[in-house]
């Protein structure tokens, strides 16, 4: 059977490339024709006329028993599967890992099956993301606005300490429904506070930079080795490591960065819940007559 004009299955397509969008005919045609079946040949679509060892067009083949279990795991694949083997992969082994081979490899079919059901790696991520958004939701906002913002913003911090490769996508355009739920959400509480749209939007946007900031402290912190995350632990580390900065430390010049270095430092999680009371106590004295 001649190959000629198939797509190696191992051949990543590269992100952004030029093609059908997923889930058009044409583009199932093309996987279904990269695919290789259990004898090393292109699977030919339905239709498709074999040739036969004396060159002639024949009548489609049909399907033995080993194509039928290969084409299996195709028919039952999804883009939620494909998402849940990314999310695997990048909670396993970091966002580097990620490609599209490697979570076909995962997933245990051929590169470009994935291409009928997610565009390329950068919509992958995208999607990604948005799954990790739904675990920012929360099943009850509570009694007040600030109750809400307060479970919001652990939840998110949560999260984020669980996956920390989210960070490194750094702001991106893609939105989802996931995201917009996640939206959604934190502007019902901040109506409980203003009525103000503009101010509701900054609320968001200040909690979220407290949240992120404070994850990616503890994140950095864990990174360095220490076994319970200290806000100066870095920076104590570094002042150590080095004998001249330890000299000017010891010589009385930086009195108040001695002191504090050498006070017990709160503990992460207490850090974050007292930035996030100060926050929310400035957020209530700005808005408290509710406009």
């Amino acid at each position: 059977m001649s190959t000629t004009g198939t797509v190696p299955a191992d051949v990543e397509r590269p992100s952004g490339a030029a093609g059908e969008p997923p889930g058009l005919v044409g583009g199932e045609l093309d996987a279904a024709r990269a695919e290789p079946d259990a004898f090393g040949d292109p699977v030919p679509a339905f239709g498709d006329p074999v040739r036969t060892d004396s060159g002639q067009g024949a009548a489609p083949r049909p399907p033995t028993r080993a194509r039928e279990r290969q084409a299996t795991p195709r028919s039952s694949l999804t883009s939620d599967r494909i998402v849940a083997a990314g999310l695997g992969i990048a909670d396993a082994e970091g966002l580097e890992a990620v490609s599209m081979r490697r979570v076909a490899a995962a997933l245990g079919v051929g590169t470009m099956t994935l291409y009928t059901h997610v565009q390329d790696k950068d919509a992958l991520l995208a999607l990604m993301r948005d799954a990790l958004f739904a675990e920012h939701l929360v099943t009850d906002l509570g009694p007040d606005w600030r109750t809400g913002l307060t479970r919001i913003a652990r939840r998110t911090r949560e999260c984020l300490l669980s996956h920390p490769w989210v960070l490194a996508l750094g702001l991106r355009p893609a939105l989802g429904p996931n995201k917009l739920r996640h939206i959604e959400q934190v502007l019902a509480a901040a109506s409980g506070i203003t009525s103000d749209t503009a101010a509701q939007r900054t609320i968001i946007h200040a909690v979220d930079d407290l949240v992120i900031g404070c994850a990616t402290q503890e994140l950095a912190a864990k990174a360095l080795g220490a076994d319970v995350p200290q806000p100066m632990c870095g920076l104590r580390r570094r002042i150590d490591a080095d004998p001249a900065l330890r000299g000017l430390l010891d010589s009385g010049v930086f009195p108040h960065l001695a002191q504090m270095l050498a006070d017990d430092a709160p503990f992460a999680a207490e850090r974050f819940e007292q930035a996030l009371t100060w926050l929310l106590d400035g957020i209530e004295r700005t808005y408290r007559d509710g406009t």
